[in-house]
């Protein structure tokens, strides 16, 4: 059985690899209701390791919004406590090596 999202699937990992020097943002684009956000968080973003920032535009009337909802999410992200548990050790070893 064929996945129809395999194109994207594709996409996305190349553009995560290595071989992918641009760094920017990815849109999925499709009509309402087709997929775009069970697709991304139902099955691509559960079956890979690399952490992600998910934003919907629905909604969004300004480049502003769009920084407000990235800033937000980052700090959610950074607020997280596997990364604060992260920081937390790498503290430490840090402050042992010298």
């Amino acid at each position: 059985m064929s996945n129809t999202n395999q194109h994207i699937i594709d996409y996305l990992n190349w553009y995560l690899s290595e071989k992918c020097k641009m760094r920017a943002a990815v849109m999925l684009t499709g009509s309402w209701g087709s997929g775009k956000t069970h697709f991304l968080k139902n099955e691509y973003m559960l079956n890979e390791p690399k952490r992600f920032i998910y934003i919907s535009l629905n909604g969004i009337a300004s480049a502003e919004d769009i920084d407000a909802l990235l800033i937000q999410s980052l700090h959610l992200l950074l607020e997280s406590k596997g990364v604060k548990i992260g920081g937390e050790i790498a503290k430490s070893f840090l402050k042992n090596a010298y």
